[in-house]
């Protein structure tokens, strides 16, 4: 399963619309639930995920979250998938 995909599966079962840096539970089951291992350091699986919903139709960036001085993208499930 590619890793859009399995984000869409678990953000709907867990009932989150977006997604973040500051999500650290929601991006590891988003990362095992699409194959991946278990030896990947952590921000190795937040780049790949974030990456992963930065490409894909089915997000939209929604903007900014602004944490430490630092900017950090926010992802949304893209409208068309919501209605789905």
């Amino acid at each position: 399963m590619k890793i859009a995909d399995a984000a869409l599966v678990v953000m709907r079962e867990q009932g989150e619309d977006h997604c973040w840096y500051g999500f650290p539970d929601l991006i590891a089951d988003i990362y095992e639930r699409s194959g991946g291992s278990q030896d990947v350091h952590p921000l190795n699986r937040s780049a790949a995920v974030m990456g992963a919903l930065a490409r894909s139709p089915l997000f939209r960036k929604m903007g900014y979250i602004r944490h430490l001085g630092r900017r950090y993208p926010v992802y949304e499930i893209a409208r068309q998938e919501i209605e789905s």
